[in-house]
């Protein structure tokens, strides 16, 4: 009985044994596929964070780059913004300027008539400022007339030996009455022609001189006449063709070719001459210098002007700068005082400067007309013209300059005048006008001597104007034939010019000094 029971327990103990030997088995396996589990799960968790990570990316950098793209434009049109307040605000100092540029002409400013804006079609009345009036063209009441007078004209009938033709007339009266004596003056072109006979001897060592190459040549008078026709009154050649065929009756049919070579003539034959002026300029006292423009085949050109009251020496160049005047010669080795239009670079040379009050004036009127809130710049012109006033009365009681006290005073009043303008410039609204003005001041203050210089010595000229005048011939040229079409034309021109011009300050006769220079004479010693 106990053995049964102890094979049943035994029994029972070995089913147990298999239940838990199963069990075991499958917990190992439910072990390995929660593991499994995990992995997976683990694996499926970063899978889909690496894929909501991407997405992200994707959605984000799109919306970076769009972002980046806003910026962009947001930052442009701040710019914009900037720029158009930028513009708003100048706004005054824009128009201001090109108003400034609209009303500038010869009065107030540097700029030569020639080169003005023409707002309206000028006629003769109206062309350099001039306005229209009443009184007939003419004589004017009033004035100191030019007619030629019987007086006059005897006396030059005896200094000129001037041959006299008498017609008598019968007119009503009594045989008591004094004549009535009536001159009329009248000129002849009286044609000539010489014939030059070479004749051949084997003795003679002398050959056909050049003047006598072609057949038929010209005298000095008439080489003369075609220079003066064809420079000092700016005729073509074409012009000068016609006159001496028209004044010869038809007899002088002289070439362009041959005017050509009658000025080349005369400027080889000039050299000596031309020495003599510009040693004239540089021994003087003082000297005038300025430049204007002409052109060559289209390409602006320049002439630079020395001169003194007695010299004028024209210089042809093709740029502007210390370089032509430099090649010139002539301000580089001169011990004098030098006028000019406020050339910064022409202060460098001579021993003294004299700033033009007229050309300074110029910028002061310019202020006035276009500035409400200051007066300073008529206040201060109208100083320079009085003290150039007192100087000339000053001169006629043989005084050469103001005393020094008189000069502190002077100096003193320059000064104030400035310092007025300066608190008055303060009040100027227009920003653009305001600089301008500024700018004007520091230029009076920082050359004071160069524009007073003329206090010191009554000799020397305020102004710049003579050279100007003498400048202005070069204007005329230029419009009435275009300019030049070589190097070598402009610089015979400016050889001419020199000498006519120096003869007209003379007051020499023009054609006879052209005369005496073909005949190899040196002039202006």
């Amino acid at each position: 009985m106990r053995k049964n029971v102890n094979n049943e327990i035994y029994k029972m103990y070995e089913e147990e044994c298999l239940k838990n030997k199963k069990l075991k088995n499958e917990q190992r396996n439910l072990k390995l596929e929660n593991s499994n589990l995990k992995y997976e799960l683990e694996y499926k968790n970063n899978s889909f964070e690496k894929k909501i990570k991407s997405e992200i990316k994707k959605a984000v950098s799109s919306l970076i780059e769009e972002n980046s793209i806003l910026n962009n434009k947001l930052n442009d049109a701040y710019e914009e913004i900037n720029r158009l307040k930028s513009q708003l605000e100048n706004k005054d100092y824009n128009i201001d300027k090109l108003e400034s540029k609209l009303h500038k002409n010869s009065t107030n400013s540097g700029i030569p008539t020639s080169k003005e804006i023409k707002k309206i079609k000028t006629g003769a009345n109206l062309y350099n400022h001039r306005e229209k009036k009443s009184t007939k063209t003419g004589g004017q009441y009033g004035h100191k007339g030019e007619t030629l007078t019987k007086e006059k004209l005897i006396t030059k009938i005896k200094d000129n030996n001037i041959p006299v033709k008498q017609v008598i007339h019968y007119i009503k009266g009594t045989s008591k009455q004094k004549d009535t004596v009536k001159y009329k003056i009248g000129m002849e072109v009286n044609l000539y022609v010489e014939k030059h006979i070479f004749k051949h001897i084997k003795k003679s060592s002398n050959g056909l001189p050049k003047e006598y190459y072609s057949d038929v040549t010209y005298n000095d008078d008439l080489k003369a006449l075609v220079v003066t026709l064809g420079n000092y009154y700016s005729l073509g050649y074409h012009k000068v063709k016609e006159i001496l065929h028209d004044f010869s009756n038809g007899i002088i049919d002289i070439s362009e070719g041959t005017i050509d070579n009658i000025y080349d003539e005369f400027s080889d034959k000039a050299d000596s001459t031309i020495n003599n002026i510009t040693n004239n300029i540089l021994n003087g006292k003082y000297q005038h210098t300025d430049e204007t423009t002409t052109s060559e085949n289209g390409k602006e050109t320049y002439y630079r002007g020395y001169a003194n009251s007695l010299n004028v020496l024209y210089k042809y160049h093709h740029h502007k700068g210390d370089t032509p005047i430099e090649e010139d010669n002539i301000l580089t080795r001169y011990f004098g005082t030098i006028i000019s239009d406020h050339e910064v670079g022409i202060f460098k040379y001579g021993t003294n400067n004299q700033d033009c009050i007229i050309h300074a004036g110029r910028y002061c009127i310019e202020g006035n007309q276009n500035i409400l809130e200051t007066e300073w710049q008529m206040t201060f012109y109208r100083f320079l013209l009085k003290l150039d006033r007192e100087r000339k009365i000053l001169s006629e009681f043989k005084r050469t300059s103001f005393t020094k006290e008189e000069i502190s005073l002077i100096e003193k009043e320059y000064d104030e005048i400035l310092e007025i303008g300066e608190a008055q410039n303060r009040e100027i609204l227009s920003t653009y006008w305001k600089e301008k003005e500024e700018t004007l001041l520091r230029r009076f203050k920082k050359y004071k001597n160069t524009l007073l210089f003329f206090i010191h010595d009554f000799t020397i000229p305020s102004e710049n104007n003579f050279m100007e005048r003498c400048l202005r011939m070069i204007k005329g040229k230029t419009k009435v034939s275009g300019g030049f079409r070589s190097t070598k034309g402009g610089e015979r021109f400016g050889n001419i010019m020199s000498i006519i011009k120096t003869a007209k300050l003379r007051k020499l006769n023009t054609l006879t000094c052209i005369k005496e220079i073909y005949q190899g004479k040196s002039l202006f010693t």
